[in-house]
């Protein structure tokens, strides 16, 4: 019995050192998980209920998987995705079996779908643009590569920028014999985008008024082509609207284009108001409303919403 355990002692060890050999051979294998031999021991039977004999040795039990959650590292590939936690990503085979796998190194065959490296199809839940599924029963993952990205008029647009208080009023620069603000020294410009992709910039510029805590709002600095809202039509270089700001530096009022206060929240300035810069077509007008939100304006640092922007 002797050399039997022995030899069964070896036959283990040696089992055990191809398991432990696999897992440092896999280290830098994605997804894969290491393995560990259980062992058993071995009982002889005894015969004719006389007394028996000890173990004849050891066995192996069983070879189990660890399923303990590896690092997840950053790889700079997009279609490179990990899994933190349990699960399996789902496949279908090349031989249209099912299949599982704990690998996130995905690829896009020449017809969009979604493949392991060795060819399976990785499967899913199809959904709609908000991420809704659109279906219950797990199909093959696909991509319209083919299929041109339809473009889709500007529709809203969110926009911070600060409004510095300490900057003197034009009066008080004029007393103080120097010239006005420049105007374009406090402006900023928004592309917008029509159906068609082409891109247009819509310029709003800020000149602090002589009122105190008080800011002119105008759409270009002294260019005939961008035309005010139809109160103020016939001036070259129109004013917008105007914002007022308390001590505190909030936005307390807003006034439209002729000086009349705006009621409710927001000053919107009207569709039509600016010209396009696209040299191609100088005379189009950006139909665009732009609305300067009550609440969410301040002086120090100004949140400027800009709302249901289209153009056509």
């Amino acid at each position: 019995m002797s050399s039997q355990s022995g030899l069964s002692g070896l036959n283990a060890a040696s089992r055990n050192l191809d398991v432990l050999g696999n897992n440092i051979a896999n280290a830098n294998t994605v997804g894969m998980k290491s393995s560990r031999v259980e062992f058993s021991d071995l009982i002889a039977s005894s015969a004719g209920g006389g007394g028996g004999t000890g173990g004849i040795g050891v066995g192996i039990a069983a070879v189990s998987q660890l399923f303990t959650q590896g690092n997840i590292n950053v790889t700079g590939r997009d279609m490179d995705v990990a899994i933190n936690g349990n699960g399996f990503f789902q496949l279908t085979m090349p031989d249209g079996s099912f299949g599982y796998t704990r690998d996130g190194q995905f690829k896009l065959d020449k017809d969009g779908n979604l493949i392991t490296n060795a060819g399976a199809h990785v499967m899913g839940y199809p959904t709609d643009k908000a991420g809704v599924a659109t279906s219950t029963t797990a199909q093959i993952l696909k991509l319209p590569t083919a299929a041109p990205i339809a473009a889709h008029a500007t529709q809203s647009i969110a926009a911070e920028f600060n409004l510095d208080a300490r900057i003197l009023d034009n009066a008080a620069l004029t007393a103080a014999g120097h010239s006005t603000n420049p105007r374009s020294a406090f402006g900023t410009s928004l592309d917008v985008y029509d159906v068609q992709g082409v891109a247009s910039p819509v310029n709003l510029y800020f000149e602090k008024d002589a009122v105190n805590n008080t800011w002119n709002i105008y759409g270009g600095i002294d260019t005939p082509a961008v035309v005010g809202p139809p109160a103020v039509a016939a001036v070259t270089n129109p004013k917008l609207g105007q914002m007022v700001f308390n001590a505190a530096g909030g936005l307390t009022s807003l006034k439209d284009g002729a000086g009349a206060a705006v009621a409710g929240t927001g000053l919107t300035l009207p569709a039509g108001t600016f010209a396009s810069l696209n040299p191609n077509e100088p005379t189009k007008k950006i139909q665009t409303a732009i609305t300067i939100d009550l609440g969410k304006v301040t002086q120090y640092g100004a949140s400027f919403a800009v709302s249901n922007l289209t153009q056509d």
